[in-house]
């Protein structure tokens, strides 16, 4: 198994290299984007799609393959920089603690022979700490009260 994913990301390393397909999903948001894409021929074959993010957010999705494309797997990167990688989308992926900015999705999907593959991805906002000390705050007030009533 450690082969498998070690010889998927040595692929998308190198997917830079590759003529790629894909396109813009947008900005990112809780409701979702789909991608989908076709393998023309047996081989590896490199799609490559780029979104957005407006706030702090973590990313996850999950694909599907037809059954002549035995293997999928996908990258993350921010410009140059390689941010994570799965070696296997179709049991779900997820990338946490993104700040807003662009990023791109690299999918290397290997074939026997023509076939697809797709899937959806969201963004779900992470509360920032600010967040936590409000909810703790009116808490305290509301525990505070509660006891004056009591007394």
């Amino acid at each position: 198994m450690k082969f498998k994913q070690a010889a998927v990301g040595a692929v998308l390393a190198l997917s830079g290299l590759v003529a790629n397909a894909g396109g813009s999903l947008g900005v990112l948001t809780e409701d979702g984007e789909s991608f989908s894409s076709v393998v023309s021929q047996a081989g590896i074959t490199f799609d490559t799609f780029s979104f957005s993010l407006t706030t702090l957010s973590d990313v996850w999705g999950g694909a599907f393959k037809s059954p002549r494309v035995l293997g999928l797997g996908v990258e993350l990167a921010q410009g140059a920089t390689v941010l994570g990688a799965d070696g296997d989308v179709t049991d779900g992926f997820s990338f946490a603690g993104l700040t807003a900015g662009m990023y791109t999705l690299k999918f290397a999907a290997f074939s026997t022979g023509k076939g697809s593959y797709g899937g959806n991805i969201a963004a779900t906002p992470v509360p920032e700490p600010e967040t936590y000390a409000m909810m703790l705050a009116g808490l305290v007030a509301v525990g505070f009260l509660a006891r004056r009533r009591q007394g």
